[in-house]
């Protein structure tokens, strides 16, 4: 096959949940999408993710995390009344500290670079990165943050496959540690669906996918 195919694994998500009624309309904001995973989500959260990782180098100051907040009302305050993308943007990161300190606010997490993640499955490639990649005791946690507007089923796809394309990168996360942040109700999910399942599943969208792919213009 000419055309590569990479998917990051949002949209991945997103197809394994239409199928079998994957189609090239659905699939053609992927293939010529050229921004690449996590672009738009780390963009979208950069000041609540700045503010976590200043307060883990900080030693888990809670001040930091006041001051953020603060900061972030104050250019709520500021904005115009119509201008309700950038009051809801600013408002999510508020959410995503409260749910963040709530949550991990006591642990000495120590920060590490995100790396950028894939896994091949069939003639698919996904890519997938981590909104946090902390340790804790030498262990290692990848932390997804968003509000899950969907199925659980949608969440649980994006934390598996998450993990298996650390695990495709050369990393060893135990499946515990790969979890997603709900800014909507603080609450942390890890998978909870049977993984065989998921394989063949994968391996039937993967198929789906590739038998689309090529048909798509733009």
């Amino acid at each position: 096959m000419s055309d590569q195919i990479k998917i990051g694994v949002s949209g991945f998500a997103e197809c394994a949940l239409a199928y079998p009624r994957i189609s090239q309309r659905r699939l053609r904001p992927f293939k010529f999408n050229n921004k690449g995973e996590g672009a738009g989500r780390s963009g979208y959260y950069k000041r609540a993710l700045d503010t976590i990782r200043e307060f883990h180098k900080q030693h888990e100051e809670p001040d930091v995390f006041k001051t953020a907040k603060q900061e972030l009302a104050a250019q709520i305050n500021a904005l115009d009344p119509t201008d309700f993308r950038t009051r809801t943007k600013l408002r999510k990161n508020i959410d995503a500290l409260i749910a963040y300190e709530a949550i991990y606010g006591d642990r000495k997490f120590l920060m590490h670079p995100r790396h950028r993640l894939s896994v091949r499955i069939g003639n698919v490639l996904i890519t997938a990165q981590p909104d946090l990649w902390v340790s804790e005791h030498g262990i290692e946690v990848l932390i997804k943050i968003g509000t899950a507007k969907k199925k659980q089923q949608h969440v649980d796809i994006l934390i598996y496959l998450l993990r298996k394309a650390a695990i495709s990168s050369g990393h060893r996360i135990r499946a515990r540690n790969v979890v997603y942040l709900d800014i909507t109700n603080g609450k942390e999910h890890c998978c909870r669906t049977d993984l065989a399942r998921f394989n063949r599943m994968f391996r039937n969208v993967a198929q789906k996918i590739e038998q689309e792919w090529t048909g798509i213009g733009e």
